[in-house]
């Protein structure tokens, strides 16, 4: 069986329910806890820990995400896309990906340099 077919049935089947701009679908959500890298703005305290959530998105590429503007609804909780992509094997997509962070965030530019330090 191809890859892009196998992905998206384990979504299906494991993922969480999610609500993706009034359309109900499947997805993984997971924290991101990875320090090193630089997932849009952060709060930092005296030791250097990030303190602001972002979570990470995994999903079926058929489900179309626009940065900023779409919204992801679990439970009670809202979140809005703030990084989104398809990885692809060829011309199919396998799966979507993207940095999910709490709605009413203010949003502004988040670029910096992986190589950022405080």
């Amino acid at each position: 069986m191809k890859i892009y077919g196998t992905v998206g049935k384990l979504i299906d089947r494991y993922g969480t329910e999610v609500t993706v701009d009034n359309e109900k679908t499947k997805a993984f959500i997971q924290p991101i806890r990875y320090n090193s890298r630089y997932y849009g703005t952060t709060k930092r305290k005296v030791s250097g820990t990030v303190t602001s959530e972002r979570f990470l998105y995994i999903g079926k590429p058929e489900t179309k995400l626009t940065c900023d503007k779409s919204v992801i609804q679990i439970a009670d909780r809202k979140y809005i896309v703030r990084r989104y992509d398809i990885y692809r094997v060829g011309k199919y997509g396998v799966y979507a990906y993207g940095v999910l962070a709490p709605c009413g965030e203010v949003l502004e530019d988040e670029y910096e340099s992986d190589n950022y330090t405080t």
